[in-house]
């Protein structure tokens, strides 16, 4: 992965309704992002946390307003970008009842 422009790291999950879905070929090179879809059952989610060469961001204006995954995903895609698949928990915060947990859970931890 040292060629990489930018590297995500996801989640796999046997559950991923809730989520849209990254793909990757056999050398965990991302080749799309895909919405959310019903029935679907087990694949990888995009843990949110990603590695990113600042020169991606050099044909961005400054101060402009952008959407990381509407936006600039799209675009990077056709560079080097790879997933990794990390390990760790995986706590969804984009709903009051998971951020909640997540808050619990991080509080005990750090404690």
């Amino acid at each position: 992965m040292l060629r990489a422009f930018l590297c995500v790291i996801e989640r796999e999950l046997v559950c991923i309704y809730r989520y849209g879905s990254v793909k990757i070929d056999e050398n965990n090179k991302i080749t799309c992002f895909e919405e959310k879809k019903t029935g679907v059952s087990k694949g990888y989610v995009n843990a949110g946390i990603y590695l990113i060469k600042r020169s991606l961001f050099d044909s961005i204006k400054e101060q402009a307003v952008i959407s990381l995954e509407k936006e600039l995903l799209p675009v990077f895609i056709k560079k080097d970008v790879f997933g990794y698949i990390g390990k760790g928990k995986f706590i969804d915060i984009g709903i009051p009842e998971t951020y909640r947990i997540a808050d619990k859970y991080l509080c005990k931890e750090v404690k």
